[in-house]
């Protein structure tokens, strides 16, 4: 087994502690009532409309209305140990609300993309078997066919304004509902009962020996979360998380970056979903650091960002390469730039020209981090002290071991290509109905799938993501699902999917189809794709071929499609 592990001489003293016993300094439950006692009048969570309005939460607030939902949860709904509860919304108080609100009622979480189709949604509710839905109006015009042959029994309905005060509530209402009509209301007719979210804050709130009788049949080591990633197989599994596993893993981040970590008071300003786990991950970091979120829930196109970075002023802003790049373009951000302090990075790798530019227009620090929903969050940082080392995302967490695989077997030198692979406590327990020895080696190593090598420091360098998964604008898009879909067409007999490069420095779908026949109606594949997908996971273009190329086993060789691919599509 290797046991080489060079980046140790880039740990303080603290961190080399850590590193030896890796444990949190508080439960989950600890941290927020920690927060809630030594900051609770200070502003903890916003919601910051793109027209400028805002509706904030304290720590205390948070810290009330949470426990209301999880009693509602609990004593309303009557729900049991080990029930599913899915969360799907933009980013807002009520959804942040939601989902911290399950976690102390002792239930297990899962978080759906509020841009999944009807196909997508109802897929993830069956195999999480969730029983209750919190869901924003904003997406619950199709809710019925998403509720078929899934276990959910509960409805709750989520509104944008439900923070917001009575006359800014009152006008969103009006311009939702009945001048946008993007608010759909609940059918009456749904078999399952429907609840809304704010009748769960007018319950009681729970008191500490409730939170405790809640959360005894659940340790920080149980499942407290299905987190859907598309592990090393590129079809979405449902990877079991734990809250202790979080709570390690936020605390590496801030024992490796202390600078970081002592960045109390700070605005962050969360563009990324919080139904990711990256998302998930910040809103802990803001309940250690005692950080402010400011939470976008339209930040497409970049201008609704606008009022909210003249009101806000962020110091902290997380993102991925495609966002930077996207605001370095537009003609109002370089005034905001040198506000942000500190930038960090993650779900997608870092495009170097795009990284000098924004260090030069904001004059900040950067740090980038590498990881996986299997690992909870992050397995290597690149902190935004004197260690940054551009080019890498840097070296690993303490308490979290990572070495790179050959070919072979054997586990590579410094400089040697090989897949990257973890060994350490914030690992998932495993896939939920599934079978995770895919992910894992016999001798418990996670297999991430990404190719990668090391420097002679510890420094680890991406040299290729996983092998079909394609990253669209900081999402995962699965090839398979997108196949799964093309081939339901009568048309079609085959089809493969691969990624080509767009002009953020990201990646786009791409389909090569088989058709049954010589005249297939190729428009008619394309509206197949929009009505079954998201619109970020609809392949730019499709192109007919006689025949996949297949190895002589009948491995379709995507090697070959890309490279066909990418003559076809002009970046």
């Amino acid at each position: 087994m290797v046991q080489q592990r060079p980046w140790t001489a880039l740990y303080d003293a603290d961190a080399h502690a850590f590193d030896a016993q890796p444990v949190p300094d508080a439960t989950f439950e600890e941290a927020l009532q920690t927060a809630a006692k030594e900051n609770g009048s200070n502003p903890f969570v916003t919601t910051a409309l793109p027209n400028g309005w805002t509706a904030t939460l304290d720590f205390a607030s948070f810290d009330d209305a949470t426990r209301r939902v999880a009693r509602y949860l609990r004593e309303t709904l009557k729900l049991q140990d080990g029930a599913v509860i899915a969360v799907q919304g933009p980013n807002a108080i009520s959804t942040v609300v939601a989902m911290v609100g399950v976690l102390r009622a002792g239930l297990i979480l899962t978080n759906l993309n509020p841009l999944y189709t009807t196909r997508e949604t109802q897929r993830q509710l069956a195999d999480s078997k969730a029983e209750v839905l919190f869901i924003s109006d904003l997406f619950s015009a199709e809710i019925k066919a998403c509720l078929k042959e899934t276990a959910v029994r509960h409805i709750v309905s989520l509104s944008l304004w439900d923070h917001f005060g009575a006359a800014k509530k009152a006008a969103l209402k009006l311009l939702l509902r009945r001048v946008k009509r993007l608010v759909v209301p609940l059918p009456r007719d749904i078999p399952q009962s429907s609840h809304r979210y704010i009748r769960a804050l007018q319950s009681n709130p729970a008191k500490d020996d409730d939170l405790a009788a809640y959360q005894a049949s659940r340790s920080e080591e149980g499942v407290a979360l299905i987190q859907y990633s598309g592990g090393t197989t590129g079809i979405p599994n449902a990877a079991q998380l734990t809250l202790r596993g979080l709570m390690i893993n936020l605390a590496q981040g801030t024992y490796q970056a202390p600078r970081d970590a002592a960045l109390r008071g700070q605005r962050i300003l969360l563009v990324l979903p919080v139904y990711h786990m990256f998302g998930l991950y910040l809103i802990g970091l803001g309940l250690l650091t005692r950080n402010h979120l400011i939470l976008a829930p339209s930040p497409r196109p970049l201008d609704n960002l606008k009022k909210t970075f003249e009101a806000f002023r962020p110091t902290i802003l997380p993102g991925v390469s495609s966002l930077f790049a996207h605001l370095m373009d537009t003609n109002w951000f370089e005034a905001h730039a040198r506000i942000i302090d500190l930038t960090i990075t993650g779900a997608t790798p870092l495009d170097p020209n795009t990284a000098a530019r924004w260090l030069e227009m904001t004059a900040g620090r950067m740090a980038e981090c590498y990881g996986l929903t299997e690992a909870t969050t992050i397995l290597t940082q690149n902190p935004g002290d004197d260690r940054f080392r551009a080019g890498t995302a840097g070296f690993p967490v303490p308490g979290t071991h990572v070495a790179i695989k050959k070919d072979d077997g054997s586990w590579a030198g410094p400089g040697e290509p090989g897949e990257v692979c973890a060994n350490g406590p914030p690992l998932m327990i495993g896939y939920a109905g599934g079978d995770a020895s895919e992910a894992f080696d016999e001798n418990g190593w996670l297999m991430t799938g990404d190719i990668g090598q090391m420097d002679k420091d510890g420094y680890l360098t991406l040299l290729d993501r996983k092998k079909d998964m394609l990253l669209v604008g900081g999402f995962n898009v699965f090839p398979a699902e997108i196949e799964s879909v093309l081939n339901a067409h009568p048309a079609v007999i085959e089809s493969a999917v691969v990624g080509v490069p767009d002009e953020t420095g990201g990646e786009r779908a791409y389909a090569f189809v088989v058709p049954a026949q010589t005249d297939v109606d190729m428009q008619s594949v394309i509206a197949r794709c929009q009505e079954h997908l998201s619109r970020y996971r609809c392949p730019v273009g499709i192109r007919v071929l006689e025949a996949l190329p297949k190895s002589p086993v009948g491995k379709i060789l995507r090697r070959v499609l890309r490279e066909d691919a990418k003559s076809e599509v002009s970046v």
